[in-house]
């Protein structure tokens, strides 16, 4: 693939999962540079974010069980933390409207870390529970800790045992950075063609519960035929992982159980991205065309993984994915409060507060919502959500063009950008 060669990484695979096959795998470069070792459908890769379903499937296994309930508190779980930490429900945690502060601020990923050190880390909360939206690896710190409480295993046991065994999954497994695992691509950096180790994770940080899991492209395939297909947990379960959820004020928060949820040509698509030193994934499930694609990179890519994946997914189910998406028009109303609130509007009559609190969270300024010249702003389609629609726009920003999604009030006030 042309694209990948424009990518510029040190090694990647693409693979496309149909109907419980792989319709197609492209490997490309290196798992290992000093050992010249190919990328094969065996090569494990780190999945870093995507790995934050499997977390969130346990939870939903032990709710199941009875083990716990959604609006439990975490403090009924994991005892110890602060009370504002404590109070958040178990539901939020899993949706990141609890709140809760990220951590990874200052990270140092090569250090061994406890839950103290995390969260006494943290100052106090971004906004109440279910007020808002922000990405909190914090929070799945907790449910993984949860999980331990409950079961009686360690993260890593838990999800080989309940999760990935009873998948039927060959060599999928919780990563451990400092052990010698076969198979496993090593991490680099890559910067004007010169190739370094990216920073090597301590054992512990690389499996953590937010996203520290290993799988190949062999892998891929059975595990989704077993999300899907009740193997792990009854229909209801299974659907809360791809069920938006709403705050609050009655908006949708675009994300699931560590998925985010959206809809392209008026069929669902679910997908998640996820990086750590050295590695980036992203996953793109498509289930009415029962289709889903996954590439996965041990350095950085130089251009976006989105579009690499969907190429990949046309591929197999032509007029599926983003790509060919054409400009529509809008109300021209819509038009100017869109260039308003991209340039930095904060008004109470274009923007709800749940947008404000979300920049604050993570010390974006409203200003930064696009980060160069805003050239055009074309309409590519929407669909409806809690509390109006969200939008898809392709954006001209100093001569790039960049996929953007606007969630609009019935009165035109945004509630979502991402």
């Amino acid at each position: 693939m042309a694209e990948l060669e424009k990518a510029d990484v040190v090694g990647a695979a693409i693979t496309v999962v149909q109907a419980g096959q792989v319709r197609a795998f492209i490997p490309h470069g290196r798992a290992s540079v000093p050992f010249d070792v190919p990328v094969t459908p065996a090569t494990l890769f780190h999945t870093g974010s995507v790995g934050k379903h499997v977390t969130a499937l346990a939870i939903l296994q032990l709710a199941e069980a009875g083990r716990l309930q959604l609006d439990w508190p975490i403090g009924r779980v994991v005892t110890g933390l602060p009370e504002w930490i404590a109070a958040v429900s178990i539901h939020d945690l899993l949706g990141h409207t609890g709140g809760i502060p990220d951590y990874e601020s200052g990270f140092d990923w090569d250090r061994p870390y406890s839950l103290e050190s995390i969260i006494g880390g943290l100052k106090g909360p971004s906004f109440a529970p279910g007020q808002a939206w922000s990405y909190s690896n914090t929070g799945y710190v907790l449910l993984g800790q949860a999980i331990e409480t409950l079961s009686g295993l360690s993260y890593s046991a838990y999800v080989t045992e309940r999760l990935f065994g009873p998948a039927g999954l060959p060599l999928a497994r919780p990563d451990a950075a400092g052990q010698p695992i076969i198979g496993r691509a090593e991490p680099y950096d890559k910067q004007d063609g010169v190739v370094t180790h990216a920073v090597r994770m301590s054992s512990d940080v690389s499996a953590m519960p937010d996203g520290g899991l290993l799988f190949s492209s062999l892998d891929w395939a059975p595990w989704i035929r077993a999300v899907e297909g009740g193997r792990l947990l009854n229909e209801e379960g299974a659907q809360a992982l791809f069920t938006s959820g709403v705050l609050t004020n009655g908006v949708a928060s675009g994300y699931g159980f560590g998925w985010f949820v959206d809809e392209v040509r008026g069929q669902p698509v679910y997908h998640h991205s996820g990086g750590v030193p050295g590695f980036v994934t992203y996953v793109e499930y498509h289930p009415a065309e029962d289709v889903m694609a996954v590439a996965t990179f041990n350095s950085t890519p130089r251009t976006p993984f989105r579009p690499l994946v969907e190429l990949a997914i046309e591929a197999v189910a032509e007029g599926t994915t983003t790509l060919g998406l054409e400009a529509q028009p809008q109300s021209a109303r819509r038009d100017e409060r869109l260039r308003s609130f991209l340039l930095g509007g904060i008004e109470d009559n274009l923007v709800l507060p749940n947008v404000l609190l979300a920049e604050q969270a993570v010390g974006r300024a409203p200003s930064q919502r696009v980060s160069g010249e805003l050239e055009r702003a074309d309409f590519l389609e929407s669909h409806a959500v809690a509390g109006g629609e969200i939008a898809r726009y392709r954006l001209r920003i100093g001569g790039m063009d960049r996929m953007r999604q606007v969630g609009w009030t019935p009165d035109d006030r945004v509630f979502l950008y991402r």
